[in-house]
């Protein structure tokens, strides 16, 4: 979960051996009043501890869960819960969704090489920027972060561009160096 404003962003987190996990994806949608306030409060009280929502009561395929306008059932944790850990909420609505970012993880979508540089999805809005890091090889790492500070971005990202997500690429970074993590 990333975010603190009205819309609350989700990333999945993907697993590339497993058939219906091949995706790279990122969403937004609100929460309700209590369900945003137990996250608030949450983050308050650790503000270095990242937090997790996983859709409950559904059965489907993500992407006809997770459509345009949709919603789902949800409960949220702080971390990825063990067995018997007590949920943030454990029965919420996340509605509302918009699809950020949808992109195929399977083999045949994927580079058989690393990119030269490391790349990341940019969305958010004015307040609060986050990035995902763009898979394009297996193996590979999950690194995301919220509320990253974007400096010296001459002209400034427009609410439109931020919404739809956009790359973002680390010009000082060079992933294929860095590969496999």
């Amino acid at each position: 979960m990333q975010g603190t404003e009205e819309r609350i962003y989700g990333v999945y987190l993907p697993g590339f051996n497993k058939g219906d996990g091949r995706a790279q994806f990122v969403i937004s949608g609100k929460l309700p009043a209590g369900a945003r306030q137990k996250y608030l409060d949450a983050r308050k009280q650790a503000p270095g501890q990242f937090f997790t929502m996983t859709i409950i009561n559904t059965t489907g395929l993500l992407l006809d869960i997770t459509k345009e306008g949709a919603s789902f059932k949800a409960r949220m944790d702080r971390g990825i819960p063990k067995p018997g850990d007590p949920p943030i909420d454990p029965d919420f609505t996340f509605s509302d969704i918009s699809i950020v970012v949808h992109s195929d993880l399977t083999s045949n979508a994927l580079d058989t090489t690393y990119p030269e540089l490391m790349s990341f999805n940019l969305y958010g809005t004015a307040k609060q920027q986050h990035i995902d890091h763009i898979l394009r090889a297996s193996p590979n790492v999950m690194l995301n972060s919220d509320q990253v500070c974007l400096s010296d971005m001459n002209p400034a990202l427009t609410t439109d561009q931020l919404e739809k997500g956009m790359v973002a690429v680390l010009t000082n970074v060079r992933e294929n160096s860095l590969q496999p993590m």
